[in-house]
């Protein structure tokens, strides 16, 4: 009678005790995680960032070699910058 409802009351009580401090711990985890995505994203994005970057230097530094051997080439294959004497 009583005694068996009282005890279902403690038993109830408990179980809400506990998933409380279970949702607590799941909600800080999901939280952490989200940081951990956020900072993965932004990692990522900047990663990117920079290897385009790399590349658009790669490009730019072939283009002028490139020009600097042409320009050369045409010196060399020009007149004599002195006079033999």
């Amino acid at each position: 009678g009583l005694n068996s409802k009282l005890h279902a009351v403690r038993d109830g009580e408990r179980l809400i005790s506990s998933s409380q401090k279970s949702l607590s711990d799941g909600e800080k985890r999901l939280k952490r995680a989200q940081d951990q995505v956020a900072r993965a994203e932004r990692e990522i994005s900047s990663a990117r960032s920079d290897r385009s970057k790399g590349e658009n230097m790669i490009a730019s530094g072939t283009s002028d070699m490139l020009k600097a051997e042409a320009d050369y080439a045409l010196i060399r294959s020009g007149p004599s910058a002195v006079t033999p004497q």
